[in-house]
């Protein structure tokens, strides 16, 4: 979409104020017979790179000078095409685009930067008063009721994008448009002589569209990439929402603790206080715990072995022994981390036990 209002301000410069700040524009007041103007022409741009590329023509000669000769001091409209005063930097063969060079707003040295190079011609325009500023660009105001922030004149008016206004990239794109481009032509009368100020940002595009003044060949917006869909695991076949079991393994050893065996209980209910009881292959007369239990242990022991006829079991006398002396017999081991056979062999036969270091230390 082009400009809403593009146009040409005719006026004499009477003040200027050099460029500067986060958005530094060159601000020119203009008068023309009845109003005051301001005219903002950008010396950096808000996109990298922020230096402009310019050109001032101090010999400029174009067949567009007699039509705005002819102009009357104010504002005027112009329509987008070619044939008038409209200005176009591809189209109106207004310059050699290569003559263009980038240029910073505003740094150390003299005559070496855009506020300097341009605010030359224009205070040498205020110095003459039959010079004429000539301001392509879109106009704004009048703002009823509202000061002009730089000058300080009431209603505020002015004219700003004062560059190429085509070819433009990101949201600047709504600007584009053909015969809008904005510049600066100032005419000194008595030295028959035009300056033409030129300015392009050095993100637009040389080469637009005739009709939309669009980029050509510009590359479509590449989406972005996107990420790849983790696999989804197969799901476990079930039939009609059912479980079905297929084989369960039970405990031997747990279904009779969950049965109540009667050995297992009689093991925890005979067991000598303090006394833990062992499992085959474990030794329950750990340093220092249930010294008395191993005494009272060795005792019933002794004493079931000897009321065993000999020469074979006594089954009354086994089931009249607590539980937690055979799995403590089962459970001593000797110096060598083994099983003593001889208290197994004396147990079984029902005959005494032998004296053994383990049984001493009890």
């Amino acid at each position: 979409m082009p400009l809403k209002s593009y146009g040409v301000l005719a006026g004499r410069p009477i003040g200027m104020a050099p460029g500067s700040g986060a958005n530094p524009h060159i601000q020119i007041h203009l008068v023309d017979d009845q109003t005051d103007w301001r005219v903002a022409v950008n010396v950096a741009s808000a996109l990298a790179p922020s230096e402009l590329l310019y050109l001032i023509d101090s010999n400029f000669k174009h067949p567009v000078l007699a039509q705005l000769e002819a102009l009357t001091s104010g504002w005027h409209a112009l329509p987008n095409q070619p044939g008038g005063p409209a200005l176009d930097f591809i189209r109106s063969n207004l310059f050699d685009p290569r003559r263009m060079v980038v240029l910073p707003a505003s740094v150390p040295g003299p005559d070496n930067d855009l506020n300097e190079k341009i605010g030359l011609y224009v205070q040498r325009a205020m110095a003459d008063e039959g010079a004429r500023v000539y301001a392509f660009g879109e106009r704004w105001g009048p703002e009823v009721g509202v000061k002009d922030k730089i000058f300080g004149f009431s209603p505020g008016n002015g004219v700003h994008d004062i560059h190429m206004n085509q070819g433009n990239v990101g949201s600047f794109v709504a600007d584009d448009g053909v015969y809008q481009d904005g510049a600066l032509l100032l005419h000194f009368p008595a030295r028959q002589q035009w300056v033409g100020v030129f300015l392009k940002f050095q993100s637009p595009a040389w080469h637009t569209d005739d009709r939309t003044g669009h980029t050509i060949g510009a590359p479509a917006p590449v989406p972005p990439p996107v990420p790849p869909v983790p696999p989804v695991p197969p799901s476990p076949p079930t039939v009609d929402g059912t479980v079905r079991i297929v084989a369960a393994l039970v405990s031997p050893a747990a279904q009779r603790g969950r049965d109540g065996d009667p050995r297992q209980r009689h093991a925890q209910a005979g067991r000598p206080e303090g006394l833990e009881a062992a499992g085959p292959g474990q030794a329950c007369d750990a340093p220092g715990r249930h010294a008395g239990g191993r005494r009272d242990l060795a005792h019933h022991v002794e004493a079931a072995a000897r009321a065993a006829p000999p020469g074979r079991p006594d089954h009354a006398a086994e089931r009249r022994r607590p539980a937690g002396a055979r799995r403590v017999l089962h459970g001593r081991s000797g110096p060598s981390g083994r099983l003593e056979p001889d208290l197994l062999t004396a147990w079984e036969r029902g005959g005494a036990l032998p004296a053994t270091p383990a049984m001493a230390s009890v």
